[in-house]
């Protein structure tokens, strides 16, 4: 029996944090801990609401693709990392739930197993993960701003610890330039209600050390951050004052001058959104939260520096998850019963069949050498018979979709 799929008893619900219907969030002890999740005691990731049953309006046949269950992870995972490494395999760290904060696992697609990828040396979710150009994968920040770092060598299955950010921080960015180094922007630093952060570093490998580049324009957590072809770094939406503050200008910055220039406006402020970088260096952003999830998608010209919009999706989704696909499309998939594939060629959106772990939000979406997609963990909603209270569950579930 799948006990993923058993809903927990009102006297122990696994949760890592509840929403009142003020939108406040309480501290809950799970696993005889107390987790806050970093997001600020005023800033709820979506309005709560209730995680509803397979309706008829959701389509039981696939309309394109199809979803394949895979093993579950050894723990309940959400809001970590999941990073294809140059094997092919998948490493998927950190996240929410005691269990979860300081291990890691290696997802092989071609024996369909996870194994162990052994301990951090901190808790860690909210962070980042990126593959350096040697294979190794850094390793950055966590819930708490923390500023540490360190590195999964897979010829040893072993970590590491190197240099320490500048800025602790979580909820934030990273991205591998051209060079080697690891540009990380914003997100939120150690003070409370939320400290959101303007600055920016970078992390040289050769080295070990971080060191502070130039400051964004606008402070900004829960962003998009895209390498783009010419080199430069697209960073767009995100949370800029407070619960409110979604900014629609984007900022590019230039590895090369160490500083940040426009980007273009969005057509809306957008936060908890997935930016994809597609075949022919446009950039797809889709949905987000402003405050709700929103449906919309907008494509990014770095030709023009200009914002359009393209389809929207069939419901409104945050904090979700996307990955390009062989041919271009891009699929996302989360806090829905189902995933929808937009077409580059059409600008729309087709609905894929329902996932089989269905309606989670903070999941990874990982593109695998066969072409399929590999989503693990996140976190499901479950509320009291009156819809009053709700909480978030971490998942150890995974599944896979082929186009």
């Amino acid at each position: 029996m799948d006990t993923n799929q058993i809903k927990p008893s009102k006297e122990a619900k696994p949760m890592s944090h509840r929403i009142t219907p003020s939108g406040l969030r309480l501290p809950s002890i799970l696993t005889g801990m107390i987790v806050l999740t970093g997001f600020g005691p005023s800033v709820p990731l979506a309005p709560a609401r209730p995680r509803p049953s397979p309706s008829p309006s959701a389509p039981a046949s696939p309309s394109t693709g199809t979803w394949a269950a895979v093993p579950n992870m050894a723990v309940a995972r959400s809001r970590h990392t999941a990073t294809r490494l140059l094997d092919g395999r998948v490493l998927v760290v950190g996240g929410i739930t005691a269990e979860a904060f300081r291990t890691a696992e290696l997802y092989d697609p071609a024996t369909d197993s996870w194994t162990p990828a052994g301990s951090l040396s901190r808790t860690r979710s909210e962070h980042v993960a990126v593959r350096l150009l040697d294979g190794r994968v850094l390793v950055a920040g966590a819930n708490w701003a923390d500023p540490t770092a360190e590195l999964y060598d897979l010829t040893t299955n072993s970590w590491t610890p190197t240099g320490s950010m500048n800025v602790g921080r979580n909820d934030f960015t990273a991205t591998l330039l051209p060079d080697g180094r690891v540009l990380v922007v914003g997100g939120q630093g150690h003070d409370c209600c939320p400290n959101i952060l303007d600055s920016a570093e970078l992390y040289d490998p050769a080295a070990g050390t971080w060191t502070l580049t130039g400051s964004l324009r606008v402070r900004r957590w829960r962003h998009t951050a895209t390498l783009l072809p010419n080199g430069t770094v697209l960073v767009a939406g995100g949370i800029s004052d407070g619960s409110i503050g979604r900014p629609s200008g984007a900022e590019i910055y230039d590895p090369a001058q160490g500083r940040w220039s426009p980007g273009g406006t969005m057509t809306t402020g957008r936060a908890d959104a997935t930016a994809t970088l597609l075949d022919d260096g446009r950039v797809l952003v889709a949905g987000g939260s402003n405050p709700g999830g929103l449906s919309s998608a907008e494509l990014y010209d770095p030709a023009t520096n200009r914002w359009t919009l393209t389809g929207n999706m069939s419901t409104g989704r945050a904090r979700h998850a996307a990955a390009l696909l062989a041919d271009g499309r891009v699929l996302v998939a989360g806090e829905w019963f189902n995933g929808e594939v937009w077409s580059p060629a059409t600008g729309t959106w087709t609905v894929t069949a329902n996932m089989i772990n269905w309606y989670l939000f903070a999941s990874t979406a990982t593109t695998l050498p066969d072409g399929s997609v590999l989503v693990a963990g996140g976190e499901r909603s479950e509320c009291d018979e009156q819809g009053e209270y709700c909480w978030f569950v971490p998942v150890n579930s995974a599944e896979r979709f082929t186009p």
